[in-house]
């Protein structure tokens, strides 16, 4: 690996000296926790003798060690602020954790099979310490053997930490590991008597053994388990393991399996696991409940409360209706009030585990995670309770003290010895299966483990024994699976159909049930024609996630509904396996009856439409495009929407498959989406729905992905979405949505920028090409945005349109989207007092553009509204859309009044000022003919300077970067089967496009995606 020659790094010695390791987890996410962001400055240095900072990952495709969320260390230096930290406590050692429970098994299990790649791995990631400076790396793979992962990961998984120990050891760099606390996992992940040898220490994870993803109340980290939690209740209750799922068998379990005392550091939880009671008088321990609690106003996750929203909850003595008790057994607290159940901490408990801990012998405690602390003392018991108690009992005043106060911390029964003890596995099923679903065939098994040996990953697998049967793996929770067998249904011709396992997902989808759009109950609906009666459409897009914006979460009742015609709620998705319509955010739905408020606007506008939006930019392309390829698939979607509609009283769809043919997709997409379309429409009439769709801007899209004339055909009225033109995904300033192009961005300027593209990427060049392509000016409703997007300048000088720019601008304080500010966001900043913002208006883009002395953003204001609906109205389109009602001063925090831009689109549109066409940047009409059908340029981005060398630019003929990027990934290099190319999306409409070398004498091989050797097999 080479030594470091220019990092000076302490001797080990430093790392190991502490008698008491506490080991802290940081999760670097807390920055955007809403209502109370957690920063690095927050962390207390002197408390902890070890930070993790949680989390780096590996790369999908080459397994090299990346960030997780580089935007933290390009715009605000996180992994330097982090290791700073040393200098206020030179003793402190501060370490990166690499995966952790999102990150699954499938991309570790893929790179460690392979020598070659984990020699890769293991330079990646000891330059990644050099390069930021880390003390070392805590590899936090959580579950070797399933979540996606292989049988032979056990094995590798050793040779790894072989192989990174060797190379760690010349560089002075600490090795640890996380371990997942469920014997399932244990016997399938790890060689444990290797751990010794390997690690440092192991970080073992003793919490997670219950909560919401249960279907019975019971405790987070329970040292003990309870005396009737035996056998005979695990049979009572499916999918339940009491006996194994405490902080005591994990402990003894690891023991009797070798794990030394001396590297076995304890997991402590400074948060509880929740879950919402099926009623007030079902409150107790193992009684049957609903599903998860509701998210905190904090971390904003279902089913789990950080102390310090607890501690809140429980202080507010006046109001409050929480109850709680100590149990003598889990030696620890739970509490309810007449709907909700938690089994949490406090700081009582805490003492309680050190105490276990040091009665144990064990090194020391890990703690999960500061950001759950009290850190800034709202309870009244100081800043840090619960680290300050794991502290003193561990390495301060009360070092020597074993105090419980809720109860023994010696076993009150025997512990079972952990190498003899027999597992029986009930899996569960849906007490009432939905008529289209094959029944479930409970599996039981006697064979410890069973559930991990066939639930290698979520999804669906052969039965061996039955060619005509299946399983089905659903992973329900931390070391939580459901396993149900299933059989084939008969085919059209009444013969039973035969489980494929090579290709699940498409034998599966037609075979499972073929369902027509047939039999669906009548339904009640108002005539097509009152959805479509308004002259002027005014399409409102809601995106319900802004109910987590933290500083100021925009809700239902904070919609104006007098201002829009229609109201598409944002968004819907498809399942990835069955491809059948889903809720996005179902807590959303199940806790605040969302979909119920949102339909009950009509109730305040009787002639208010509101429909469901599916999917957006994040879901892509991939499920969409597999589900229309086929006809028996297509048509269960199309009777699911229709169900679905139905179910939750939306009057329309609005398909937001954004990118049909890339980003995951096909080349038939072009053909199947209006199949699709064809099917929904025939679905849609009798029940009088609305069908519409928004439609990408840029030509390329537009040429690959819509048989244009045929949507006049199929749809209501077609979404453009005029905006997302530039942003701080491009490496030069511009602006978000300019109407035209200025006279200097023309072909020249786009060579001298590379990936740029000026001339195509305006809102007069779509509209007049979807024109020119066909489609209807009756059917066109053209996009505005109600937001601006920004760059970091590269310093105060370089602040003109076309200058180089670093990247996105930092996130805002409300949407918190790096590159993002909405206008509620920067009318406040302009409005700011000092404020050292500079506008003006461009009279060729028609909008503004603002500046400072680091950002730059391309943006709308009251003004520009009235250019771009002055320019709709002179083209004579049909309406207008806005994204997103979320992003106007809807709190007149400006003083403008509410909703400022909505009401300017109203007004302009459908009210007092109809007849106007005032724009005040400048002129609506083209200073110069606009293009129809341009000819198509190629275009050959260019690479990050830390990229292989470039691919070389396709035909003229061709468009590059489509031409090869049909997805995100990586594609074979026909001339050389030693090299590959990367295609990486690096923001709306815009690709990077790179050849890369396999290492050594490795061969590149597109059925796996990877290099891979020996090179002669693949060379075919």
């Amino acid at each position: 690996m080479g030594a470091k020659p220019t990092v000076s790094k302490r001797d080990r010695n430093d790392y190991e000296k502490n008698p008491h390791p506490i080991v802290c987890y940081f999760g670097s996410w807390a920055h955007y926790h809403k209502n109370e962001t957690f920063e690095i400055e927050d962390i207390d240095y002197n408390l902890c003798t070890h930070i993790n900072y949680g989390f780096a990952k590996i790369d999908e495709y080459n397994y090299t060690m990346l960030m997780f969320d580089p935007w933290l260390e390009d715009h605000l230096e996180e992994y330097k602020r982090f290791t700073d930290l040393r200098k206020k406590n030179p003793h402190l050692t501060t370490m990166i954790s690499l995966g952790g429970w999102y990150e699954g098994s499938e991309k570790y299990s893929d790179m460690v099979t392979n020598v070659q790649m984990r020699q890769r791995f293991v330079k990646s990631a000891v330059d990644f310490l050099v390069k930021y400076d880390f003390d070392g790396l805590d590899l936090d793979w959580e579950h070797p053997g399933a979540r996606g992962g292989a049988a032979t990961d056990k094995e590798n998984y050793v040779k790894l930490l072989e192989e990174l120990k060797v190379a760690f050891e010349s560089e002075g760099y600490l090795l640890t590991a996380a371990l997942s606390p469920g014997k399932g996992t244990i016997d399938h992940a790890f060689v444990v008597p290797k751990l010794n040898e390997l690690l440092d220490w192991a970080n073992v994870m003793t919490y997670d053994y219950h909560g919401g993803f249960d279907n019975y109340l019971g405790h987070n980290a329970p040292i003990f388990h309870r005396p009737e939690e035996n056998e005979e209740l695990e049979r009572s209750h499916p999918g339940m393991d009491y006996t194994h799922f405490t902080v005591d068998f994990t402990i003894n379990y690891f023991l009797s399996l070798g794990l030394s005392k001396e590297k076995m550091i304890m997991g402590v939880p400074f948060y509880g696991r929740g879950w919402t009671l099926m009623d007030a008088q079902h409150n107790k321990l193992h009684d049957e409940a609903k599903g998860m609690s509701p998210a905190g106003w904090i971390g904003g996750e279902p089913g789990v409360l950080g102390y310090d929203e607890l501690c809140q909850l429980f202080k507010k003595n006046e109001t409050s209706d929480w109850q709680t008790t100590g149990d003598p057994y889990y030696l620890a607290p739970y509490s309810w009030t007449k709907k909700i159940f938690m089994g949490h901490e406090d700081v009582k408990s805490i003492k309680c585990k050190i105490a276990y801990l040091k009665s144990k012998k064990l090194k020391g405690a890990m703690v999960w995670a500061l950001e759950n602390d009290d850190f800034k003392n709202r309870c009244g018991d100081g800043k840090y309770p619960l680290l300050n108690t794991v502290y003193s009992m561990l390495n301060g005043k009360d070092s020597g003290s074993m105090e419980c106060p809720y109860g023994n911390i010696y076993p009150p029964t025997p512990t079972p010895e952990p190498t003899t003890t027999t597992t029986t596995t009930t899996t569960t099923q849906k007490p009432t299966p939905s008529p289209d679903t094959p029944t479930p065939v409970p599996i039981t098994s006697t064979t410890p483990g069973d559930i991990d040996l066939l639930c290698s990953r979520d999804g669906y697998m052969p039965d061996r024994e039955d060619k005509h049967d299946y399983y089905q793996c659903e992973n329900i929770g931390p070391h939580e699976w459901r396993l149900t067998k299933k059989s084939c249904p008969l085919g059209p011709s009444g013969e039973q159909l035969i489980w494929h396992q090579e290709l699940k997902r498409f034998l599966l989808l037609s075979a499972l049930v073929l369902i027509f759009v047939t039999g669906l109950d009548a339904v009640a609906k108002r005539d097509h024609n009152d959805y479509t009666k308004n002259p002027h459409p005014i399409v409102c897009y809601f995106g319900s996630w802004a109910h987590y914006h933290k500083a100021e979460p925009f809700e239902i009742e904070d919609i104006d509904y007098d201002l829009c015609t229609h109201i598409n709620y944002g968004f819907a998705k498809i399942d990835e396996y069955n491809y059948t319509l889903l809720m996005f955010d179902p807590w959303l739905e199940e806790h605040f009856e969302a979909y119920k408020r949102f339909i009950d606007l009509k109730k305040k506008n009787p002639n208010l439409t509101t429909m469901i939006s599916l999917g957006g930019w994040y879901e892509g392309s991939e499920k969409y495009s597999d589900m229309v390829t086929n006809s028996e698939m297509r048509q269960r979607f199309v009777k699911l929407a229709v169900e679905f509609l139905i179910k939750y009283d939306f009057d329309g769809l609005d398909l937001d498959w954004e990118h049909p043919g890339a980003r995951g997709g096909a080349a038939t997409d072009k053909e199947n989406y209006v199949k699709l379309l064809e099917e929904l429409k025939v679905a849609f009439e009798p029940h009088g729905f609305l069908l519409t769709a928004a439609l990408s801007p840029g030509k390329s899209t537009i040429d690959h992905a819509f048989v244009v004339p045929k949507l006049n055909e199929l749809l209501d009225w077609a979404n453009v979405m005029t905006y997302d033109y530039h942003g701080g995904f491009d490496n030069y300033l511009g602006h978000n949505a300019p109407i035209y192009h200025r006279p200097e961005e023309t072909e020249e300027l786009e060579r001298s920028h590379p990936g740029m593209d000026y001339t195509h990427f305006t809102v007069d060049f779509t509209v007049n090409y979807f024109l020119s392509l066909g489609l209807s000016k009756e059917k066109m409703i053209m996009g505005v945005p109600f937001y601006g997007r920004g760059w970091t300048l590269m310093d105060a000088q370089h602040n003109k349109l076309h200058d180089e720019a670093k990247g996105m601008s930092p996130a805002g304080w409300i949407g918190g989207e790096p590159g993002v500010l909405g206008y509620d966001e920067l009318c406040q900043l302009f409005k700011k007092e000092g404020s050292d913002w500079h506008t003006t208006g461009d009279p060729y883009y028609l909008a503004p553009y603002s500046w400072t002395n680091d950002i730059f953003i391309g943006h709308e204001d009251v003004k520009s509204l009235k250019c771009k609906i002055a320019y709709l109205k002179s083209k004579k389109l049909k309406g207008a859309m806005v994204w997103a009602l979320e992003n106007d001063d809807f709190k007149n925090r400006c003083g403008e009044g509410k909703n400022p831009l909505l009401n300017t689109v109203y007004s302009m549109l459908n009210g007092k000022d109809a007849g106007s066409m005032e724009c005040p940047y400048g002129d609506v009409i083209p200073r110069t003919p606009a293009p129809t059908t341009p000819t198509p340029k190629p275009t050959t981005p260019t690479p990050a300077p830390t990229t292989p060398t470039p691919a070389p630019t396709p035909s003229p003929t061709e468009d590059p970067v489509d031409f090869y990027c049909s997805r995100d990934g990586y594609m074979a290099y026909a001339l050389d089967h030693h090299k590959f190319y990367q295609c990486e999306n690096i923001g709306p409409h815009k690709w990077r496009l790179t050849l890369q070398p396999c290492p050594g004498d490795m061969t590149w091989v597109q059925a796996h995606k990877k290099c891979d050797g020996p090179p002669d097999v693949y060379h075919q």
